[in-house]
């Protein structure tokens, strides 16, 4: 009698498994149908970006929606070449993008101004101008919206802090999808050089260091520093702006082209007339 209980026990254990296993199985179809050319289409994107993304990070400069588009078959040099020489040659147009996005902002006016001023000065071959002239402009716009500490690391820290709060939104706040600018953002800019060792870093890293350019511990004096530096600051003014509104409860500026619905895999990029068409989805 017992093993006949058993034996019906295990039965219908089976069938409740078989049951739910073909559940699970038709609300799988179900999302696939639905949802299966986007995982495709993201595969797709991943497997071209991901070389694109290595050789655009072993050339130095940081990705930006002004990026122009990489031939993953090309060495670094030639790389670094092509996307120094689309920066001379569309700069008219590059500053044009930045200056539409900027007026968008929703910074106060001298925030503005000042990294106006240091798209100008780029303009006209003055490369050391913006890392020492936006850094002190981030420290002034964070002490503004975060409060007025007593010291300088205290509001980096706070900074950092309610930024990495704001969660996956730091990926796509420039309306491109990339981890980099967080990563130069919560690790690179603000990174010791106090030893010898990081200081030699420092030095070699073609995106700013904020205490090497204020303290003058590095010269940056290159158009790839200058433009690493006008990239970075735009992430982190637009990264106080969003946590400004967070605070206030109010809803975040959006990158233009981009809306609350929209995929991730489309990343809107602005045309620049006589250049290499923006590259899509850069990392």
């Amino acid at each position: 009698m017992d093993d006949l209980q058993d034996q019906q026990a295990f039965s219908n254990g089976a069938d409740r498994l078989l049951a739910g296993l073909k559940s699970m199985l038709s609300r799988l179809a179900a999302w696939w149908e639905v949802n299966g050319d986007t995982v495709v289409g993201f595969l797709e994107w991943a497997a071209v970006t991901y070389p694109r993304a290595q050789l655009l990070e072993a050339t130095g400069w940081l990705p930006h929606y002004t990026t122009p588009v990489l031939d993953p078959e090309q060495d670094v040099e030639a790389t670094d070449a092509m996307i120094a020489r689309h920066y001379d040659q569309a700069w008219p147009e590059v500053e044009a993008a930045f200056r539409a996005r900027l007026a968008s902002w929703r910074v106060d006016d001298e925030a503005k101004a000042c990294f106006g001023e240091a798209l100008t000065a780029h303009r006209h071959g003055l490369y050391r101008v913006a890392p020492r002239l936006l850094f002190p402009e981030i420290e002034r716009l964070t002490r503004s919206h975060l409060g007025d500490h007593l010291t300088v690391s205290a509001s980096q820290r706070d900074l950092r802090f309610a930024a990495s709060e704001l969660g996956a939104e730091n990926f796509t706040r420039t309306g491109i999808l990339t981890l980099r600018l967080f990563g130069a953002f919560a690790d690179r800019i603000y990174a010791n050089a106090k030893t010898e060792e990081q200081l030699a870093a420092v030095r070699a890293d073609p995106v700013p260091n904020r205490h090497a350019a204020i303290h003058g511990l590095a010269i940056y004096n290159t158009q790839k520093s200058s433009l690493n530096a006008l990239f970075i600051a735009e992430f982190v003014l637009l990264t106080i702006d969003a946590i400004k509104a967070e605070a206030l409860g109010q809803a975040k500026a959006l990158p233009p082209g981009l809306d609350r619905t929209s995929s991730l895999l489309a990343e809107p990029r602005p045309k620049i007339a006589g250049a290499p068409e923006a590259s899509p989805r850069a990392p």
